[in-house]
């Protein structure tokens, strides 16, 4: 009962309150009115004995000007007075406020002492909340600052969200200062399927210089397309990059403090800027993995979760021609992917091009080689596919494939050769060897049109 008595008590004199203000309030308009009333009868007599006295002397002109006096006068008047009324609204509001607080009050006091039933609970008004949260609000709207301008990145997830059946990005739990994404020069995004589980991680370029120096940096990479809007990279890729960033970004350092023409200088500095936190936070979210993968290439050893470090797009890459080690081949990476599934298991696919001939002129033909999944570290050399830098004499090789090349090269057209060693060709989706001592025609214009289905790339 004494509880029940406390919040009735409250109210009321929140109540009472507010009787007393509007009162107050009332009593101050009326007075306020009669000021105006009795100020407009007294300027109007002047004015009327004014006219009256100086309607011989004063021009046409002066009549004007008075008028005008007097209109500006009665407009400052009904601008206090909506001013005077957008106070009042304010005190209702912070009236409002008052009442809610007290409510607020007394259920803690309720909760407190922990008594009370369902009927002596108290139900806070939702209509006076909302008004009091809405008078708060205004004014407090943010400007949208300019797509990449900011000079910082942001950690965004994109969750399922099932009201609106669709992804929504939303601020990583870490990160809470983070608001507008737009702003940012980039943004690091986590992705999660339709059950909230975390599937990959990619980071959204939203700066156009950043773009530029990284077009600068990686060149054409197969997958990335610089051309858009908001290019979607994979970090992996991006940390292939990091020690051509860092040298980019001393040589832009440099630019803008050497540079005469104020627009480069000034261009070379906000490149710099975006560059550089990039690199800031490829070194931190890649600490861990440098301690681990930079002694493992010092000894020339990998394992299977660091294979992507190991194939950066458009180097050259090595591997023996169809599983026959005696016979070398080089290509040049464009891609890395790891695939899985149930019947075969884990595996990485190296997608590359290579020099080809079909009979007409010379271009590139696509092939792919597979490493399958192994466990520990392993020697790099042993391995399906590799960087040709990597092997135990990548110089002599190297000589040996140009010069091979040159070779292939010179066989354009049609040639009537003698042949001693392996040979090989596709049948079903295999690959079959033939050992061959004797004469050859070489002629791949013909082999085509004997064999159109043949597949030329591997």
């Amino acid at each position: 009962e004494s509880e029940t008595s406390s919040s009735s008590s409250s109210e009321e004199d929140a109540e009472a309150a507010k009787k007393r203000r509007l009162k107050a309030r009332k009593a101050r308009k009326l007075k306020e009115k009669k000021k105006a009333k009795s100020k407009r009868h007294k300027e109007s007599s002047e004015e009327e004995t004014e006219d009256e006295s100086s309607e011989d002397s004063e021009s046409e002109e002066e009549v004007i000007k008075r008028k005008t006096k007097s209109r500006k006068k009665r407009r400052g008047k009904k601008n206090r007075k909506d001013e005077e009324d957008t106070e009042s609204d304010d005190e209702d509001e912070d009236d409002d406020l008052i009442r809610a607080r007290a409510q607020l009050s007394s259920l803690s006091t309720r909760r407190r002492t922990g008594k009370g039933g369902r009927a002596g609970r108290l139900q806070i008004d939702d209509k006076i909340l909302k008004k009091a949260l809405k008078a708060k609000s205004k004014g407090k709207d943010k400007k949208k600052k300019k797509r990449g301008s900011k000079v910082d990145f942001v950690r965004v997830d994109q969750l399922w969200d099932s009201s609106i059946h669709n992804y929504k990005l939303s601020e990583t739990a870490e990160d809470a200062d983070a608001d507008e994404y737009d702003q940012y020069v980039f943004t690091v995004r986590r992705k999660f399927d339709w059950e909230n589980k975390y599937t990959d991680t990619v980071v959204d370029i939203k700066s156009k210089p950043l773009k530029e120096a990284l077009t600068h940096v990686m060149g054409a990479v197969k997958g990335i397309s610089f051309a858009e809007e908001t290019p979607v990279i994979d970090p992996n890729m991006l940390f292939l990059y990091l020690e051509e960033m860092r040298e980019h970004m001393k040589e832009l350092k440099s630019k803008s403090k050497s540079e005469k023409k104020k627009k480069l200088k000034k261009a070379a500095a906000t490149k710099y800027s975006h560059i550089k936190v990039l690199v800031k936070y490829l070194d931190k979210d890649y600490a861990e993995t440098k301690k681990t993968l930079y002694p493992l290439l010092e000894s020339n050893t990998i394992t299977f979760d660091l294979l992507w470090a190991l194939f950066k797009s458009n180097e050259i890459a090595y591997c023996p021609t169809y599983s026959n080690p005696d016979e070398p081949r080089a290509f040049k990476i464009e891609y890395a992917t790891k695939e899985n599934s149930f019947m075969k298991g884990t595996w990485y696919n190296i997608e590359g091009r290579y020099l080809e001939y079909d009979g007409k002129q010379f271009g590139m033909g696509t092939m792919e080689v597979e490493v399958e999944q192994f466990k520990g570290p392993r020697k790099i050399s042993s391995l399906a596919c590799y960087p040709l830098k990597y092997h135990k004499d990548s110089v002599a090789m190297k000589a040996k494939l140009i010069e091979r090349g040159r070779k292939f090269v010179a066989l354009k057209g049609m040639n009537y050769r003698f042949h001693k060693g392996m040979g090989f060709y596709k049948k079903k989706r295999q690959v079959i060897k033939v050992n061959i001592n004797g004469r050859v025609m070489v002629d791949p214009a013909i082999h085509r049109r004997i064999n159109p289905n043949y597949p030329i790339s591997t």
